[in-house]
């Protein structure tokens, strides 16, 4: 193993801890909590989809949060990011809501309905926007 296998096996291994939560990573620094190494080929791979009363509802994939991620930028009003997240089942489940959440670092507590985590993903993010757009168009000469 050379020295750019190391730094790459460090890279990975720090963007897996800048991953974690506040919780998951004061787990890990407390003992007890570990990084585990699954190989994706395994037939040990979980399920991409959890069952509810309606049916199934698919885990969101990195690709389905990027895309996500640019509806919410190009939102102009809090109003279109919310039909965003009530018109699609994918978003009633909350695993997939804490991905999109995790994905623009926003905090979440375990204790948070789904209502609180889609309000908190558009107040930082299209509510974020606005409001700074609205403070850079502010005419402070009142003329």
């Amino acid at each position: 193993m050379n020295r750019e296998n190391i730094i790459d096996i460090l890279q990975l291994i720090l963007t897996t801890i800048r991953g974690l939560n506040d919780e998951q990573y004061h787990m890990l620094l407390s003992g007890k909590a570990k990084l585990k190494f699954v190989a994706l080929d395994t037939p040990n791979i979980t399920l991409r989809q959890k069952t509810t009363r309606k049916g199934p509802i698919p885990i969101l994939t990195e690709n389905d949060i990027k895309k996500v991620i640019d509806v919410l930028n190009v939102c102009k009003t809090r109003e279109e990011a919310y039909m965003l997240f009530r018109e699609n089942s994918i978003y009633q489940l909350k695993d997939n809501l804490l991905a999109v959440a995790q994905s623009f670092d926003i905090h979440v507590t375990k204790s948070d309905k789904n209502d609180d985590i889609v309000n908190k993903i558009i107040d930082n993010t299209v509510g974020t926007r606005l409001n700074s757009e609205a403070i850079l168009n502010l005419n402070l000469k009142g003329g």
